[in-house]
């Protein structure tokens, strides 16, 4: 009986809404080093490139499974998961690595790409980073 009135009341807490980044936390993380080393260059096959970064949004869960393939299962564990942390956020990222080389005739040519989603999860006031979560992104 403790069991079910145990996940009968954290299914209610993990819909109940979370905090929301303020504008300061959102400028803080992306002034942050940690942030900035994920987001700025990278080496791929052996060519130097450079990052931009797009904020798209935040969630306030996250013990949720962000990945491209969310399952049944992941989705069902979303409600039970009695971890829930309220006083953490994640703000979801995009970043583009590219580089390119001009043509004579005006047009780039394609030398390296690489899209990843960044999940960074902070403190949603201060934007004190506790973790970065780096994932391809979902074509």
């Amino acid at each position: 009986m403790i069991l079910i009135v145990f996940l009968a009341v954290d299914m209610v807490l993990a819909n109940i809404p979370g905090p929301v980044p303020t504008e300061q936390a959102i400028s803080n993380v992306e002034q942050d080093p940690v942030f900035l080393l994920h987001v700025k260059t990278r080496n791929i096959n052996g060519t130097v490139v450079n990052g931009t970064y797009t904020y798209w949004k935040y969630s306030n869960d996250p013990a949720r499974d962000f990945s491209c393939v969310n399952t049944l299962y992941n989705g069902f564990l979303h409600y039970l998961n009695p971890f829930h942390e309220y006083t953490t956020t994640t703000l979801f990222f995009a970043v583009e690595f590219l580089k390119t080389r001009p043509l004579s005739n005006g047009i780039s040519q394609l030398i390296a790409r690489l899209d990843i989603d960044l999940y960074v999860d902070v403190n949603p006031t201060t934007g004190q980073i506790y973790r970065v979560q780096e994932a391809l992104s979902c074509a």
